[in-house]
Formats: C-alpha cells, sequence, structure tokens
C-alpha cells in the first residue's frame, strides 16, 4: 500500500466500527480465551501501546513492530507494538502509547497523528488490560532503539501484513503454557504472535474494510 492510498481510506478508518474481539481472537492461541474469562480483569494494571503506520521514502507504507529483547520475563524475546505501562505522570492512554513509543523506538509524539483507539486487549500471563492506539505518520521516523528494552526494530510493509499468505501456523514454546502451536504473521523473517498478533489482526481488518468502503463511495 502506498501513501496515497492510505490517505483515501484514512477517514473511514477513524469512523468505521471496530471489529472488536471477533476481530481479535481471529489470531488467539486457542488456551488464550479460556485464561481470560477466569481471571479477574478489573484488577488489571493498564497499559498503552501504539500501532504506527508511517510511509517510508518511497512512500510505501509501514508499520513499527519491535522485539523485545531477552530479560527473562514472560514475553522475552517476543514481537510487539512499542508501548508500555501507564505511568502516574502520564494523562491518559493514549500519552503512555506515545510516551512508550518515543521511549522504546524513538518516535516523536508531536509528529504522530493519532487516528482512534482500537479495541482494549487482556493480557493473562502479565495481567495487562491494553489499550491500543492507531497512529499515521506521513514521513518516515527517525527511530532509534533503547537497547535495554528493544534488540531489534522491524517495519514491516503494510501490504506484507494484509497479504493472505502472511497467516501461518507455528509451534512455540512459552514459559506459562509449555510447547503449543498458534497462529501467526510471518514477514520478514519473523513470527508474529499472541497478543501482538490479536492487535494487529483488528487492524489490519479495520484496513481491509476502509479499502472496501472507499472503492464504492
Amino acid at each position: 500500500m502506498q501513501l496515497s492510498g492510505f490517505q483515501q481510506i484514512k477517514d473511514h478508518l477513524i469512523h468505521l466500527p471496530l471489529p472488536g474481539l471477533s476481530g481479535q481472537l481471529a489470531m488467539a492461541p486457542a488456551v488464550r480465551a479460556v485464561e481470560a474469562e477466569r481471571a479477574d480483569q478489573r484488577t488489571a494494571r493498564l497499559s498503552g501501546v501504539l500501532v504506527l503506520c508511517y510511509a517510508d521514502t518511497q512512500e510505501v507504507m509501514r508499520m513499527v513492530l519491535m522485539q523485545r529483547t531477552d530479560y527473562g520475563g514472560e514475553h522475552s524475546g517476543q514481537i510487539s507494538f512499542p508501548g508500555g505501562k501507564m505511568e502516574p505522570g502520564d494523562a491518559d492512554l493514549q500519552h503512555t502509547a506515545l510516551r512508550e513509543s518515543m521511549e522504546e523506538v524513538g518516535t516523536d509524539p508531536a509528529k504522530v497523528m493519532v487516528l482512534r483507539e482500537l479495541s482494549e486487549l487482556y493480557i493473562p500471563p502479565s495481567h495487562f488490560m491494553v489499550h491500543p492506539y492507531l497512529g499515521f505518520m506521513a514521513h518516515e521516523p527517525l527511530l532509534k532503539a533503547d537497547p535495554t528494552e528493544v534488540a531489534a526494530i522491524l517495519t514491516p510493509r503494510l501490504a506484507d501484513l494484509l497479504n493472505p499468505s502472511a497467516v501461518r501456523s507455528i509451534q512455540v514454546h512459552s514459559r506459562r503454557y509449555g510447547s503449543m502451536e498458534v497462529p501467526c504473521y510471518r514477514v520478514d523473517g519473523h513470527s508474529i504472535w499472541g497478543a501482538t498478533a490479536m492487535i494487529l489482526s483488528e487492524a489490519l481488518l479495520l484496513i481491509r474494510k476502509a479499502e472496501e468502503v472507499s472503492r464504492v463511495s
């Protein structure tokens, strides 16, 4: 997808109904739904993440993800969106998402257009309620990884993520669940699964719907 195409659907992205939980569950590990139902989500910690779409120097739309360092925690080494827990000084969860993205991958909050909040998602292993925010930049950001938290910054093309062939099934090992088969997005040699894939699933469904509406309007 090119910048011009994304700009054509931008207003639809803002106003269309969200796919919601059904859109997220399309990429959920089988064990996830059962454990989420058992948890008291009212006590979950709050976090915000940034789902940032931007145009590179060739006006090709890309998305910003990152691979976490191996810190020994539940999500060590996994691919995620920039983001983290809400801090006392944050005005709201959108502020959290923008601040954490700046700290982790160097994005400038002032240059990010936040289009809307996506559906919240509960993550059982870490007991977080994640609030994702869909962002847009018409120019390529100057990305810089925080070496303490980020092993690598990933910028897959949006067209590659939207390609149905990107959806695969892989075997992973989780500290919590052991070995299991999970759905994932496979792009640029990386496998995106778990909560990140669930958030990404809703975002991509919304983009596809916006493209459909734009074609007939």
